[in-house]
């Protein structure tokens, strides 16, 4: 009874150890054709990054550009308020002064 448990152990252990290999072969090859295809996965995923994060770069400048010509534009427009209502001012002032001279001198 001994031996046929020691005959028994020794050959599930080759078994064993031949089921483990044919196993870790196969294992083997599909864990490297894994690592490749992760690493096209990931060099693909690191283009598509790079040009959305220089379009992506390209808009920002344009908004900036157009940002600073609508405060351009805005800065040329409020000047252009102030010299209406200078002009305006000067008008009541020319205005008034000959109304006064009119009434003052006879």
């Amino acid at each position: 009874m001994d031996s046929k448990r020691r005959d028994f152990l020794r050959n599930l252990g080759a078994k064993t150890a031949v089921a483990a290999a044919a196993v870790a072969t196969p294992a083997m090859d599909y864990a490297a054709s894994f690592k490749e295809e992760l690493g096209r996965v990931s060099d693909e995923f690191q283009q598509k990054l790079s040009s959305t994060t220089a379009d992506l770069g390209d808009r920002i400048t344009h908004l900036g550009n157009r940002v600073d010509a609508a405060a351009i534009n805005l800065t040329y427009q409020q000047a252009q308020l102030n010299l209406i209502f200078l002009l305006l001012v000067i008008s009541f002032a020319i205005d008034g002064g000959m109304s006064l001279a009119w009434l003052l001198l006879p």
